[in-house]
């Protein structure tokens, strides 16, 4: 055996160190985004082989030094492929922390802080939104769960025996939401064992954002057929175009129908701290849940997710075993601290450090700044790609996300007005949606950026830059400009 007195604790150094110099260099805009290798030629770069016997030192630092090098490097100023981008040091250092204690958030005697903890974020969350009382939090592995349990919740609440009988001896039941959700509505459903069909995708206007006349329709069909609606689901900031539905035409509509809702609003949420912002999400006080994620535009490390609800007894009353060997009724302190049980999953990691260490170091104020810088980069980003030569607006950005075409040098847009030259891009679709792709491999390849592309209904791919991280400066966008632009006229 090792000895950890010696071996490991020269280990932990050497990888500290490791770490330390990798974050540091990650930063600087010569390091590569991605040394991206297709996967048979990475089988063959790196060693995966594992034997029976000890590995030494050498050979495991030189396997951790090569992860570090060719892993895609989401910390960089030039990464802007997901919705997230890097994390935040505090965050990283309540992970590390959370790594050494290998506790579980199941109850208060394993894990006492913790438990505390989250009942104080969740009072704050809850504060934040207006809500000072009849409310009920859970940190879930990430936010696809969230809607899930917005779901299974939903269920619940319509028919209490549901957990009792079989499922289909009750009235079919929908869940209706936008055509732009996202799709872990639809693999919630199938998971929850509901059909595909039950998922209703309501129509969205020019704006990408749900007809609320469209909804109602809906809810009147459903419910002359003999069936019934579970749960409307709303949309704050879509994944591809960031539009956001209005909340406020949507709570008029379930108060009439009473049924309830969900907001899936995995990175609207951190708008809370801005006082202007948080105006354009006005009505989430009155919303059934919500599911929010910090480690999107919060910056904070993979994965922080949190579903809220008003029902403050829902997910207790829905979930509750009272398993014994776990919730002895006999315990010495109040067993209303034991959160497990008003979850499916048994073991839980404590994501909540993360999110807790992060507002007690940098406060509030600073999710406002970079919230801000967010949505003032998205601004600059659009006034350059407005005078770029090859470059066009898919529509003027709701938020964050900035979606755009390379338009080919042969191609010459009417600019009469945005009408006409969409309509010149669907004639000329043959040409640009092929061609977005082989920008983003030679992308790839040249390893100075990294964003995604995409295409919605009829339109031929485009770009979706996703302008999130505080790292990102206006040279970093300038240079993304001109560089999808070079790539652009190398690919024609």
């Amino acid at each position: 055996m090792k000895n950890w007195s010696t071996q490991y604790d020269a280990l932990v150094d050497w990888v500290v160190k490791m770490i330390k110099t990798y974050i540091s260099w990650v930063e600087g805009r010569t390091r590569k985004v991605i040394d991206f290798q297709h996967p048979e030629a990475l089988k063959l770069l790196f060693d995966f082989t594992v034997t029976k016997e000890w590995e030494n030192d050498e050979a495991i630092l030189k396997a951790i030094q090569w992860v570090l090098d060719h892993s895609v490097a989401t910390m960089h100023p030039r990464y802007f492929n997901q919705l997230y981008a890097g994390a935040n040091i505090y965050s990283i250092l309540a992970e590390w922390i959370v790594a050494v204690l290998n506790t579980s958030m199941a109850t208060y005697e394993i894990s006492p802080l913790f438990t505390l903890m989250e009942e104080y974020i969740f009072e704050r969350m809850a504060w934040l939104v207006e809500r000072k009382w009849n409310f009920d939090g859970l940190m879930l592995p990430w936010w696809s769960s969230s809607n899930m349990y917005a779901m299974q919740m939903a269920r619940y609440a319509l028919d209490p025996e549901i957990n009792e009988i079989w499922l289909y001896n009750s009235k079919k039941l929908y869940i209706l939401t936008s055509e732009e959700s996202h799709y872990s509505i639809t693999k919630s459903a199938m998971l929850m064992w509901h059909w595909k069909k039950s998922v209703v995708k309501i129509k969205t206007n020019n704006d990408w954002v749900m007809n609320v006349d469209d909804l109602e329709q809906k809810i009147i069909e459903i419910r002359n057929s003999g069936d019934e609606v579970m749960m409307i689901n709303a949309t704050l900031w879509t994944t591809v175009l960031w539009a956001y539905d209005d909340l406020n035409l949507i709570n008029s509509v379930w108060k009439k129908y009473d049924i309830r809702v969900h907001v899936d609003m995995i990175r609207w949420w951190t708008v809370m701290f801005d006082n202007d912002l948080k105006k354009k999400i006005d009505g989430i006080q009155e919303v059934d849940s919500f599911a929010w994620n910090a480690h999107k535009m919060m910056w904070a490390n993979q994965q922080c997710s949190v579903w809220m609800t008003q029902r403050s007894d829902i997910s207790k009353n829905c979930n509750t075993l009272k398993t014994q060997y776990l919730f002895n009724d006999d315990k010495w302190y109040g067993v209303g601290y034991d959160t497990w049980d008003k979850y499916t999953q048994c073991g839980r990691r404590v994501d909540v450090l993360k999110l807790w260490l992060m507002r007690k170091s940098l406060g509030d104020t600073w999710i406002w700044d970079i919230v801000r810088k967010a949505f003032s980069n998205s601004t600059y980003l659009v006034d350059q790609i407005k005078k770029s030569k090859n470059l066009y607006l898919y529509q003027e950005p709701q938020s964050t996300n900035v979606c755009f075409w390379y338009i080919p040098q042969q191609l010459t847009l009417p600019n009469t007005n945005h009408e006409d030259n969409l309509a010149y891009i669907m004639k000329h679709h043959d040409v640009i949606h092929p061609l977005t792709s082989r920008i983003k491999d030679l992308m790839l390849r040249k390893w100075q950026i990294m964003t995604t592309y995409t295409h919605i209904k009829w339109f031929p791919n485009f770009f979706r830059m996703i302008c999130i991280s505080p790292k990102v400066d206006h040279q970093d966008l300038d240079f993304v400009v001109s560089h999808i632009q070079e790539l652009g006229r190398n690919c024609e």
